[in-house]
């Protein structure tokens, strides 16, 4: 899954509706490319992260804890193939 969280109870939430484990990985990335990347995609789900993002910014909300962190900055595949061993799978 990926998604915008924003708060820890959405976190919460969906730890406690999920039937298997749920391990959080970050992405950090600087505001204009998430800005970019949030505008290039179509999804009503990106268009309301890129809404509400920038006022989650503005307030200082604490974002959820990563169980692991990846520099995002990167051509998509080049961040994707790090998030398997961010997970610590096997393999």
């Amino acid at each position: 899954m990926a998604g915008f969280l924003g708060h820890r109870s959405r976190l919460d939430g969906l730890r406690a509706e999920l039937p298997f484990p749920l391990t959080l990985v970050e992405l950090q990335v600087p505001w204009p490319e998430i800005e970019r990347r949030l505008r290039a995609s179509r999804t009503s789900g990106r268009l309301d992260d890129s809404r509400d993002m920038p006022a989650w910014i503005e307030s200082g909300a604490e974002s959820p804890r990563a169980d692991a962190t990846i520099d995002g900055d990167r051509p998509v595949a080049e961040v994707a193939s790090e998030i398997p061993h961010a997970l610590r799978w096997p393999g």
